[in-house]
């Protein structure tokens, strides 16, 4: 069975993957006078979105000035030039807000929505899509690409149903968190249509550690910390910013930027992590502001005076990993005890024993290389009226908005392309 979309005058496109960069591709090509299909295979769309952010949903990063915000792409930097001139931060932010969206902005430029709901974003899709008169088709996993030559001339559901249309927008995502529909389909076609696929990895990943005594800290988020891997005991690389403990091990966004760094270096060789809580000072300062902050607590509990100074579940793994006595008076403290305490907390060292798989990944890095893309408009370099956007593209990046922030660009600029 074969259907198609209405006979008009416009241009037929069909999008398939109905995340982020999919509804953005759906909502340009309309609005530059396509008739629009969007094709989804989960119950929804949008099941990515709502996870995004842990459910507050990073929409962009304030970085106005595209030659920076670009450096934050790495080698894919250059080729990103003309997609960000077309469609960029301010024309993120312009655009969310005509749909009625305020937002908030945080440390490190991250931009959320004023709701700091994942579902006041998709909403806003949603409308918009509805405004723009889009078709939109659930259920509807797609199995593979029809070829012409070096046209594509339809996608065949998983019911044998074969959608035609005259231009295709591959919006399907990586491979990470599979559970929401991104199972690495978009590659497979890519690949059975002649094109590289470097193979996906997880990217922004969070890292199990061996030490248990962190484990308890889960939850824990801390907002500057320095992260230091060490190799042979020298270090090797180091950053600072924000981390949040687990009952595996670490995460939070310094440790998600590093994340890929981890993997790379502990194939070649054992590493460790260190962590610095108090970047700012040094052992001799960190020391002084301690007996600053016991010296009025001289006879309460080492346990009570020490969860004042630092957050009550760091105090007491702290004690606990010092074997000191949580019931002694703080003027029982000894000197020697108290700069034990000071060097735990400048030297937190862990051991990485891994990465959590895929399906905690926030992206991979591998897809569809940049240089088999006109990322002018993100027109396969082989099929005259394909299209692929997001994550199906090989581009390593942060986390801090950027990953949201491609899909928005990538998404306008082939389906505003596609429609023209």
């Amino acid at each position: 069975m074969s259907i198609a979309v209405k006979n008009t005058s416009a241009l037929k496109v069909i999008v398939i993957g109905g995340g982020p960069s999919g509804m953005m591709a759906a909502i340009s090509a309309a609005k530059a006078g396509a008739e629009v299909l969007l094709l989804e295979r989960n119950h929804r769309c949008g099941e990515k979105l709502l996870i995004t952010g842990g459910g507050r949903c990073n929409i962009t990063n304030n970085e106005t000035d595209d030659r920076k915000l670009l450096l934050k792409y790495k080698d894919a930097k250059e080729f990103l030039f003309s997609a960000f001139a077309q469609f960029n931060v301010r024309d993120t932010i312009d655009f969310f807000a005509a749909l009625g969206l305020e937002f908030k902005e945080e440390a490190g430029g991250r931009m959320f929505p004023a709701t700091e709901s994942a579902r006041s974003v998709l909403e806003a899709l949603l409308h918009a899509m509805e405004a723009e008169h889009i078709k939109i088709r659930n259920d509807a996993r797609v199995t593979e690409l029809l070829t012409d030559g070096h046209t594509v001339t339809g996608a065949v559901l998983e019911d044998g149903t074969t959608i035609s249309g005259d231009r295709f927008i591959i919006a399907t995502g990586g491979t990470s968190r599979p559970e929401t529909g991104s199972s690495g389909d978009g590659f497979i076609w890519l690949k059975s249509l002649g094109h590289t696929i470097h193979a996906p990895n997880p990217s922004l990943v969070p890292v199990r550690t061996l030490e248990r005594w962190t484990h308890a800290l889960l939850g824990f988020a801390h907002p500057e910390a320095k992260v230091s891997l060490l190799r042979d005991g020298k270090v090797a690389t180091k950053r600072t910013g924000r981390i949040l403990f687990t009952h595996f091990g670490l995460s939070g966004p310094l440790i998600l930027n590093m994340s890929k760094e981890i993997w790379m270096m502990q194939k070649e060789d054992p590493i460790i992590i260190e962590i610095d809580l108090f970047p700012k000072l040094d052992e001799g300062a960190l020391d002084r502001e301690f007996q600053s902050k016991l010296a009025p607590s001289q006879n309460r509990m080492l346990k009570n005076a020490l969860s004042e100074i630092l957050e009550p579940r760091l105090a007491e793994a702290v004690i606990g990993k010092l074997k000191l006595d949580p019931a002694m008076k703080v003027h029982q403290l000894k000197k020697e005890d108290r700069k034990r305490v000071v060097n735990l907390l400048k030297h937190i060292r862990l051991t990485p024993t891994g990465l959590l798989g895929a399906d905690k990944a926030i992206v991979t890095s591998g897809g569809l290389p940049l240089k088999e893309v006109d990322t002018r408009s993100m027109r396969s370099d082989r099929y005259a009226n394909l299209y692929v956007t997001g994550d199906v593209l090989d581009i390593d990046r942060p986390s801090g908005g950027y990953s949201l922030q491609l899909c928005w660009t990538t998404g306008h600029v082939a389906g505003t392309a596609a429609a023209t």
